[in-house]
């Protein structure tokens, strides 16, 4: 009676301190503030500071997301004071820390609170690009992500790991960076493209300035199979020198006597630069069949009598005809509209361009539609498209319209170039799967990640600025096969001193991320991509939260929780369970032996018992394992019982084919996998091999005798 008396105390007392603890609302916690640098506003790392926001926003912590170009911006403007944490790409701040190109002071700013999750660098190429290796990128038209954001830093480093010299490097950036504004054939360019998984078109409309100069051309020309000579890698005769050859797709010429023998036409074959051609070759202008009745055939005939292969080529001056370019709209299906000029701006003739499937009368028919335009005409597509009125009238007829102006290159665009073949590779590094990409990586686009050669992984994982990973069908189900790739951690930094206000600050957004993890990712799985079945495209999982840190990037942490970030291989969370479990096995087994009514079970039950639990460390054991070499790289191993049923389910892919199980994205996590996969199959196996026997022996084989035998009369 007295012990019962002394347990209630002690279960009283745990009562009230728990009703104390609990009583202690996130209200009465001071208020604090802070900004955080991200990435794209649409991007994941704005997705991450959302998810920060909302949770925190319970503890009285606000946080502000600041959208930025990416990693490289953020320590700069981290250096000027204008936030102060940031989320910031672990190669990046490696270089930062180091003061190395393109840094010219260390980074001594800047402290590392804790590492969040882990990207993959994607490298996409375009339809029907044979590459097998990165030095074959020399000579393609590359776009290596945003100015001054991590994509672009971390493509610059494998292209210089890759054997890129120095001057390579600067023409590869300056020809990616001057993608960076959207021109007038780019912008024709993608009013070709093909929705995306959503039904959404990366441009609806275009406004220019009368007819597309001859790069637009050029780009619908190809759209139709259409090939132009010379190229500007050719070798231009000086016949051509004013000229160019429009050819039927079938034809293709390395010099002008190539010609010779094929049906040409050009509109005034007597005159120069046409009779000068046509001296070179021999030849004569064919006649288009099928002109209009005592008519001349004119350059919209001809250009009809080329697609349809009645003739093979079609002589043009090098600005091309106005007509051509008329005929070449309406065969590419793009509306067009002209605008009324306005004289009091000074506005030219404006005209709207459509992609083929959308009709618009009036351009209050762009609304809510994508649409492009030069910056240059600002002032007149703004009087064309709205009344005039005051500045405030002029600002609500905007809002009204809500036209979603399209300006700036960005991985969405790139990838429907990619598409398109207006670009050969796309650098990306972005979470895997990513909701971008994973709509693109299909047999229908034919666009395929490419590979890392796997000396350029092993020799840039080195420093800890990357990590070793791949491209797996668990995050693209259409790929083939696996590709090397390189993993880069996404760090949550800080420009915060060791005053008591900023130790406090930082140990806030510290214990937000630990304690509060469930949470953030809940918040997180709310704001990512889903597909049309309702079912997360891209990650929601902090794989690196409680994961050990590097040694390499330990040394940089704030010292306010240096000595609380992980530094142990195996996970806390991990150690508890299997503490756990041990402990629960050895209670179960002690009660058994003790208990007078179970002990005779325990006896004869001893042997297939022990196989049982020796099955079950197995088990957690080969789950600790993957989780420590996969956990900081795919969700699927992140935690430990993700990580338990992923090795169940390989197990289980060893007997039943139809099991797709996850496939780790490293080869230590594979040479992980086959053995504690194949291991448990030897285990479970040799468990059912003898009791299926027994089973056989004393219940099947009995009723299949009785069922053989001939029944009486």
């Amino acid at each position: 009676m007295r012990s019962l008396r002394v347990i209630s105390s002690f279960g009283l007392l745990g009562a009230m301190l728990w009703l104390q603890a609990c009583g202690q609302a996130p209200g009465e916690q001071p208020t604090r503030t802070t900004t955080l640098l991200t990435g794209a506003e649409d991007g994941y790392y704005q997705k991450v500071c959302l998810a920060l926001k909302s949770e925190g926003e319970k503890r009285n912590l606000k946080i502000q997301c600041i959208a930025t170009d990416g990693s490289r911006q953020n320590v700069d403007k981290l250096r000027t004071g204008a936030a102060e944490f940031a989320i910031v790409q672990s190669d990046v701040a490696h270089r930062a820390w180091k003061g190395e190109l393109p840094f010219e002071k260390k980074a001594d700013f800047m402290h590392l609170v804790t590492p969040l999750y882990t990207e993959k660098v994607h490298i996409l190429v375009s339809p029907h690009q044979y590459l097998i290796s990165l030095a074959q990128l020399k000579v393609k038209r590359m776009w290596l992500g945003k100015e001054d954001s991590g994509s672009e830093f971390s493509a610059l480093t494998i292209l210089q790991a890759a054997g890129f010299t120095t001057p390579e490097l600067a023409r590869v950036t300056r020809a990616s960076r001057s993608r960076k504004r959207i021109d007038s054939r780019t912008a024709f360019a993608l009013l070709r493209a093909e929705p995306d998984h959503q039904g959404s078109y990366p441009l609806d409309a275009m406004i220019d300035a009368d007819l597309p100069g001859r790069g637009a051309a050029a780009g619908m020309l190809e759209s139709l199979g259409i090939r132009t000579w010379p190229q500007e890698t050719d070798d231009v005769p000086k016949e051509m020198s004013k000229s160019v050859l429009l050819l039927q797709p079938e034809l293709s010429i390395s010099k002008l006597e190539d010609l010779r023998g094929k049906a040409l036409w050009a509109e005034n074959p007597r005159i120069s630069p046409a009779s000068d051609v046509l001296k070179a070759i021999g030849g004569q202008v064919t006649t288009p069949d099928a002109t209009p009745q005592g008519n001349e055939p004119d350059v919209s005939h001809a250009f009809t009598a080329l697609l349809e292969r009645r003739i093979d080529a079609l002589l043009q001056p090098k600005a091309l005809d106005p007509e051509l370019i008329r005929a070449l709209l309406q065969e590419a299906g793009y509306g067009v509209l002209r605008l009324p000029s306005n004289e009091t701006t000074g506005g030219g003739n404006l005209v709207i361009y459509t992609r083929p499937s959308l009709n618009i009368h009036s351009p209050e028919d762009l609304a809510n539609k994508a649409v492009w335009w030069d910056r240059r005409l600002n002032q007149e597509v703004s009087s064309a498209l709205v009344p005039a009125g005051t500045p405030e009238q002029t600002k609500q007829a905007w809002e009204k319209l809500h036209i979603g102006k399209v300006q700036e290159m960005n991985p969405s665009i790139a990838l429907a170039l990619l598409r398109l073949r207006e670009l050969d590779v796309v650098f990306q590094t972005t979470v895997a799967p990513s909701s971008t990409i994973r709509p693109v990586l299909n047999p229908k686009t034919e666009v395929r990640p490419m590979g890392i050669d796997l000396p350029i992984v092993e020799k840039l994982i080195e420093d800890g600025s990357y990590l070793e990973t791949s491209l797996q069908r668990t995050a693209y189900p259409e790929l083939e096969a696996g590709v090397y790739a390189l993993g880069v951690q996404s760090l949550l930094v800080t420009r915060l001193g060791e005053s008591k206000a900023e130790n406090a600050k930082v140990l806030a957004l510290w214990n937000l991320l630990n304690d509060d993890q469930a949470g953030i990712q809940a918040a997180l799985l709310t704001r990512v991509q889903h597909d049309k079945n309702g079912v997360p495209i891209e990650p929601a999982t902090l794989t690196l939260i409680g994961s050990p840190v590097r040694p390499q990037i330990w040394w940089f942490a704030h010292k306010q929780v240096r000595d609380l970030l992980p530094r142990f291989p195996i996970r806390k969370s991990a150690l508890e369970w299997v503490i756990a479990l041990v402990c629960a096995l050895a209670a179960i087994a002690t009660l058994a032996f003790l208990l007078e009514k179970t002990r005779p079970h325990a006896a004869r039950l001893f042997l297939p018992a022990l196989a049982v639990a020796s099955c079950l460390l197995l088990w957690m054991v080969g789950a600790i394992w993957l989780q420590a070499v996969e956990g900081d790289i795919s969700q699927e191993f992140t935690s430990l019982h993700q990580s338990a049923w992923s090795l169940a389910q390989t197990v289980v892919g060893h007997f039943i084919y139809a099991v797709h199980a996850p496939l780790p994205a490293t080869r230590d996590g594979q040479r992980a996998m086959d053995f504690f996969s194949w291991l448990c199959v030897a285990v479970v196996g040799s468990l059912l091999i003898p009791l299926g026997k027994k089973t056989w022996k004393n219940k099947i084989q009995p009723r299949l005798e009785d069922w053989q035998q001939p029944k009486p009369g």
